[in-house]
């Protein structure tokens, strides 16, 4: 994914930046916080969104969170955890991709 790793080494431009980088591959076609939970300097957030490719056209809903750490009313550790396989499957062209988790197993997904 253009947006995922380790950004650190750019500071607070790191949240604005990411998501810049996801705006350029996806449009963001819905978007809802759901839930908000904080604990001291943690806070939780439980969202949905619908992601459409703009190279493929195709679009995806998927559940996902962020677990933040506010000190001082600014972010200073943040994490958001998404269902990769579904978005990142936004991206494929035609063909079929095989998956195998159980040994002897597979499953072959044809995508059109």
């Amino acid at each position: 994914m253009p947006y995922a790793g380790i950004h650190s080494e750019e500071g607070p431009d790191a949240i604005y930046s990411t998501f810049a980088r996801v705006n350029t591959v996806w449009a963001n076609e819905a978007f809802a916080i759901e839930k908000i939970f904080a604990s001291d300097a943690d806070v939780a957030v439980f969202e949905r969104f619908t992601y459409r490719a703009r190279t493929t056209g195709k679009a995806y809903e998927s559940l996902f969170s962020i677990h933040a750490e506010v000190v001082d009313g600014a972010v200073v550790h943040m994490e958001f955890m998404e269902d990769t396989l579904g978005t990142g499957a936004t991206f494929a062209r035609q063909g079929t991709v095989t998956y195998e988790v159980e040994e002897g197993k597979p499953v072959h997904i044809t995508v059109n």
